[in-house]
């Protein structure tokens, strides 16, 4: 699970403020590994601390900024596997994309872009490579017409900038499956496209492309292969588990947790997911690793409610307008905005979580007892 941030303000003014506050109101999608892409200098800035990359937010001044901030599946929180990635001199066009999804047959499409003199950037010294920069390569394959369907499957939403061989920006390209959300807010002076927040989710299995010259929109159908997948938790990564035919249901709360109704389930019924190996002290300590790890979120979530509204008092009343798209006599005013849409959708946030860690220490609970 990661989140994605994309603000294009056309008028020219930052929008560092909005997307920072964005990816606050989603951080719970991940806060280890980051980084952004500002198009207008093509220049890309990773880092693993939250503190540093909202430093180095602050400090930017773009009109245009995507912003990806991760939680590791497919490697550890090192710099290098960190969003957003870029194909470099690849192809006739450069492209720089972040994702939001797990791809499950990674391993796959690797063997034949490494075949095709492919090198990815993220891989480690124990041969693990983020399986997004496989996506970014399979998306730029359709994209400049080497081939006309996308091979990998899993859950998948993204955004790629197209930029010519100078660094000078094309199109945008952004597009998603069911197994993630990428939602679209049309302000007076630009958009944005977040995997939170206010906004409507694009449509499923389209390309959309943004032209950087005409400021037009257009798409086409691209069947983006869709896997169900599992997960389970150890410390600070998930660990992608096959989806047999006969297999596994995702819970209720996919993508706002760790889902450890799975891990009771598949002790339980061992034959059923063809998973012998997966012993009692398994199941034990992912529901102990997702109890803390929901019970830190839950925490987060009430202190990054004050920091919020104290951030978004300081907003210059120019960005609030965009924020809150003030286009006509019936728009809200600051007050209002802050007191009734932001802190009714933090609060709720904050009580999901809060049912989260409340289901957590029932399942320990649970854990505890089958142990003894």
């Amino acid at each position: 699970m990661c989140g994605i941030v994309y603000f294009n303000n056309k008028n020219g003014n930052s929008v560092n403020n909005l997307v920072k506050s964005a990816y606050k109101a989603q951080r719970h999608r991940g806060s280890e590994g980051f980084g952004f892409f500002t198009p207008n200098n093509n220049r890309l800035t990773h880092n693993t601390d939250e503190r540093n990359i909202l430093r180095l937010l602050n400090r930017t001044r773009q009109s245009e900024i995507l912003f990806h901030h991760r939680f590791p599946t497919s490697t550890s929180n090192v710099r290098n596997a960190c969003h957003p990635f870029s194909t470099k001199n690849n192809y006739k066009h450069n492209y720089v994309m972040v994702h939001n999804g797990v791809i499950h047959n990674d391993d796959i499409v690797a063997k034949e872009q490494l075949n095709n003199n492919i090198r990815y950037v993220s891989k480690q010294s124990d041969g693990r490579f983020n399986d997004s920069e496989v996506l970014m390569y399979d998306i730029a394959d359709v994209i400049e017409g080497k081939k006309s369907d996308l091979e990998c499957e899993g859950s998948i939403a993204f955004i790629m900038v197209q930029l010519d061989n100078k660094g000078n920006r094309k199109a945008l390209f952004y597009g998603r499956n069911e197994g993630s959300p990428l939602k679209i807010k049309h302000y007076k002076h630009g958009f944005s496209l977040t995997s939170e927040g206010d906004g409507v989710n694009i449509e499923t299995n389209k390309l959309y492309r943004y032209d950087y010259k005409t400021k037009k929109t257009t798409f086409t159908e691209l069947e983006i292969p869709y896997h169900s997948y599992s997960f389970n938790y150890y410390g600070t990564s998930y660990k992608p588990v096959k989806n047999y035919n006969s297999g596994y249901v995702l819970p209720a709360n996919t993508g706002k947790g760790v889902f450890t109704e799975g891990a009771l389930d598949r002790y339980r019924n061992k034959s059923k997911y063809m998973d012998s190996d997966f012993s009692l002290d398994d199941a034990a300590n992912e529901v102990r690793s997702a109890l803390m790890y929901d019970m830190n979120c839950a925490t987060d979530v009430a202190i990054e409610f004050g920091e919020l509204m104290l951030e978004e008092l300081q907003y210059k009343y120019s960005e609030l307008e965009d924020m809150i798209q003030i286009d006509s006599a019936n728009a809200l005013d600051v007050d209002e905005y802050l007191e009734l849409d932001t802190k009714i959708e933090i609060l709720t946030r904050a009580i999901e979580k809060l049912a989260n860690t409340q289901m957590a220490l029932i399942l320990r609970d649970a854990a505890k007892d089958m142990t003894l």
